[in-house]
């Protein structure tokens, strides 16, 4: 699973790093470590509510405990485990506009509203896994169908946590971005894995962040601009 795999490649960034604050709040976990320097760093991962259920205990996230995280029942405890691996990263990651050319169809897995709009008239399709955010989009049954149809596709770094990004990249016949906040890792870590452009975003005001979703907020890469700097990197 490209979740595991990306625990395992983080473990050589994390060296002197201690956990010093974490939260599974109501949208979204985040989790803030320190470096050697004392320097903070905060990483975030949104919460995929369809896949919650009660099975497992809860852990406090520990960095020796990644990988048992990662590969954890609970959601919440794969989603501190993502936090994780995104909060060391932050320190390793420097924005870049990297941006792919867009080309139809283009496939929006995840029904990301602010994103969908962009493309209005144009040849789009959108998938949404959860019945409570689909709205007008096409469940995640029908990927099967037409994402091998696209040519580009945004795909919501949720998937990780639920194990459907795996499936996603051998069907697709497109350049595959994988986007929001819950893919802030280092792009590096996704070589050779079939992710070609991580979007994320970088932050930089640790208390602001902390606060946004401790009141229970999402982050969205389009709306929340003023939270941190955006970037698109390709993985190389």
């Amino acid at each position: 699973m490209i979740l595991q795999k990306l625990a395992e490649r983080i473990i050589q960034y994390a060296d002197g790093f201690e956990i010093i604050d974490y939260c599974s709040c109501l949208r979204a976990t985040y989790v803030v470590v320190k470096d050697k320097r004392g320097n903070k760093f905060i990483g975030v991962s949104h919460i995929s509510y369809e896949n919650l259920h009660n099975q497992g205990a809860i852990i406090k996230p520990e960095i020796n405990k990644l990988q048992k995280l990662v590969n954890d029942i609970n959601v919440i405890n794969r989603s501190f485990g993502l936090a994780l691996i995104n909060a060391i990263s932050q320190k390793y990651i420097e924005p870049k506009k990297e941006y792919p050319e867009i080309k139809e169809p283009i496939c929006i897995i995840g029904n990301m509203q602010p994103l969908v709009k962009e493309f209005y008239g144009r040849k789009f399709y959108v998938f949404e896994k959860s019945t409570e955010l689909r709205g007008n989009a096409m469940s995640d049954s029908e990927e099967e169908l037409l994402v091998p149809e696209c040519k580009t596709l945004f795909i919501t770094g949720v998937t990780l946590l639920n194990f459907t990004l795996e499936r996603i990249l051998e069907i697709s016949n497109g350049t595959n971005i994988l986007i929001g906040p819950s893919a802030g890792f280092i792009p590096e870590l996704a070589k050779d894995l079939g992710i070609n452009y991580v979007q994320s975003m970088k932050f930089y005001d640790i208390e602001k962040i902390r606060e946004f979703l401790r009141l229970g907020n999402f982050i969205s890469l389009k709306i929340n601009e003023d939270l941190g700097i955006n970037y698109s990197i390709q993985v190389k």
